[in-house]
């Protein structure tokens, strides 16, 4: 499996990086490996606690910090907030995953939190819970959750299917205090029941609007193709219309998009978005 970036000119400031990060100058790596998980964990081998690594040389050396989550969890996001919010104080590390159990027999998305850059983690509160961890249109899990800081709440995102008029869909939920949270809203659903869209990620554009991608399991132009939302609001991701992302060459990404903005590209910056290729030899 090979990552694939595609990179588009945007006109935008992201939100600023965390101090501790921002002072170390980029260096590129080609073809390194990251992280390998043990032979011992349980098939697909995602199904066990997160391993935390820790870049402090700029190299690709980095130190295991440990494991978070006491229970089986999958699809972990980890953003890092500059100032204090709900009872964290800035530079605290807040990780959103899907706890799941060995036998795949329920999903819940849980909110930890570290305020030693990862050294030690704190149980914050339950976000969504849902079904069983089968990908299976009729079955109601929760997958694949994204958090953002946005005004004076947090969003996170996450694909949805535990609503019967919908294989899958795209929700949000918002909280002030990270320990209560407002109902789901809706951001993607699609009127065809077969249809999944999933894997949200929002960045911020210059101009105040923000982006989102997602995969589009159902999509006419291929499965899984990545297409992206704009809005002013990105808590309203529901009103604006959903386009394909189509390269200059005509190339339509598919499967798990991950969208960001960065500062270097020229006047404007640049929005990188990054997904998943599945390449096969003759042997596999």
């Amino acid at each position: 499996m090979l990552l694939l970036a595609i990179f588009l000119a945007s006109f935008v400031i992201a939100h600023p990086t965390p101090e501790f990060i921002a002072h170390r100058a980029p260096k590129v790596l080609e073809e390194v490996t990251i992280f390998v998980p043990p032979s011992t964990y349980t098939i697909p081998r995602t199904l066990y606690a997160r391993t935390l690594l820790l870049e402090t040389d700029g190299d690709e050396t980095d130190g295991n910090l440990g494991k978070l989550f006491p229970r089986t969890s999958i699809f972990p996001d980890i953003p890092i907030y500059g100032h204090e919010f709900g009872g964290f104080p800035a530079g605290a590390i807040l990780c959103a995953g899907n706890s799941i159990p060995a036998d795949l027999s329920a999903t819940q998305i849980d909110l930890y939190a570290s305020t030693d850059k990862g050294l030690t983690w704190t149980f914050v509160s339950h976000i969504a819970s849902g079904g069983v961890a089968e990908p299976v249109n009729g079955d109601t899990p929760v997958w694949e959750p994204f958090l953002m800081l946005y005004q004076d709440e947090m969003i996170v995102y996450y694909s949805d299917q535990r609503d019967p008029d919908f294989g899958q869909k795209l929700v949000h939920q918002t909280s002030t205090d990270l320990l209560t949270w407002e109902a789901a809203v809706n951001d993607v659903a699609y009127d065809v029941f077969d249809d999944r869209p999933g894997m949200t990620t929002v960045a911020l554009l210059p101009n105040g609007s923000y982006i989102m991608t997602y995969e589009f399991f159902g999509a006419p132009e291929a499965s899984f193709a990545v297409y992206y939302r704009i809005s002013d609001d990105p808590t309203a991701f529901d009103l604006a219309p959903g386009q394909v992302l189509r390269a200059t060459d005509g190339t339509i990404p598919t499967s798990s998009p991950y969208i960001t903005w960065s500062s270097v590209g020229g006047a404007n910056g640049i929005l990188a978005m990054a997904h998943y290729i599945i390449c096969r030899t003759p042997d596999n």
